[in-house]
């Protein structure tokens, strides 16, 4: 067998490789949505054509998907809801992909159709704001929540390798524990008593922090809690650590893992509060973890099981 062509540019970016269809086989319709902000029509452009390069389903965007209004979302919050139980609700739709992040997601959840979801049982991907959406999936057992890139960045996230395989993981292509991960970047704060096999809450630790005390949050005791967030300043990570921490989140998780925190200060710093917050963990905590606002982002199905071995190894 021919194999597939990759390369590393000498800029030092991630490995690629030529793109074949991500998507399970058999997806009769993808519909794309915007929970939250409003994306940009070239992005969407570009995603449209190289979807229909590689990929036999359906594809279709949402009627509100680019009306912009002041608050930064891409519609009124009744338009998103519409929008997204249109989707869910057409017999044909087999998975939705959220076109961006921003923010919006959490003025959507009153208004879900959680029945039909529940019923229909479909992968809805994203991250970033979407973590409302997913934190909320997983509270009313409706749908299946993945983290993942967005119609804006999709194919170029997943022409990565690494990203490529947590992905298929994630939605059921490959089986789980089929992906060792390991990173020089990798951390060990805690090492815990061992190795360790839980369920994974992946999610931005801002809108992790928003949901606290709504209907929609759900418990997270034994889970392996992966965090990340972006534009936010130290100090501001370090009240929304004590936030979660003060509500009880980290006390029962099984294992916290930070994943990047880009655009949020000087990593020694950032260390040094993980650090702090590593104390109250009965279980190991690392650092460095890819995940997060960038395109070498690993991906993770909502409650999918992976372990930790001693040594800082990954078995997703």
């Amino acid at each position: 067998m021919k194999k597939t062509k990759s390369w590393k540019k000498s800029n030092g970016k991630p490995k690629t490789a030529r793109l074949s269809n991500p998507f399970p086989d058999g997806l009769r319709k993808i519909a794309v949505i915007s929970p939250a902000s409003c994306p940009k029509a070239e992005r969407l452009a570009e995603f449209k054509l190289s979807f229909e390069k590689v990929c036999k389903s359906e594809l279709a965007f949402s009627k509100n998907i680019l009306l912009p209004s002041k608050n930064k979302c891409p519609a009124e919050a009744h338009l998103r809801t519409d929008d997204f139980n249109t989707a869910v609700e057409d017999p044909s739709t087999d998975l939705l992909l959220c076109s961006r992040g921003g923010f919006g997601s959490a003025q959507i959840l009153d208004g879900i159709n959680w029945k039909i979801l529940r019923k229909k049982n479909i992968h809805v991907l994203g991250y970033s704001d979407i973590g409302a959406l997913h934190l909320a999936m997983h509270k009313m057992g409706a749908g299946i929540p993945v983290t993942s890139p967005m119609a804006d960045n999709f194919f170029k996230s997943l022409s990565i390798p690494m990203v490529r395989r947590s992905f298929e993981i994630a939605i059921g292509r490959r089986p789980s524990g089929d992906f060792k991960y390991s990173s020089p970047a990798l951390q060990i704060l805690n090492e815990g008593s061992g190795s360790l096999e839980g369920p994974i809450i992946p999610v931005n630790l801002t809108i992790l922090a928003s949901m606290l005390g709504t209907r929609f949050m759900p418990n997270l005791a034994y889970s392996i809690l992966l965090l990340e967030d972006v534009s936010e300043e130290p100090y501001k990570i370090d009240r929304l650590l004590t936030q979660i921490h003060l509500a009880g989140i980290l006390d029962s998780c099984s294992a916290l893992l930070f994943g990047r925190f880009v655009r949020c200060g000087k990593r020694a710093v950032l260390e040094s509060i993980f650090a702090k917050f590593a104390a109250y963990v009965n279980g190991p905590v690392m650092s460095g973890i890819d995940f997060g606002h960038l395109d070498k982002s690993l991906c993770f199905r909502y409650g999918q099981p992976i372990s930790i071995e001693s040594g800082g190894k990954i078995i997703i």
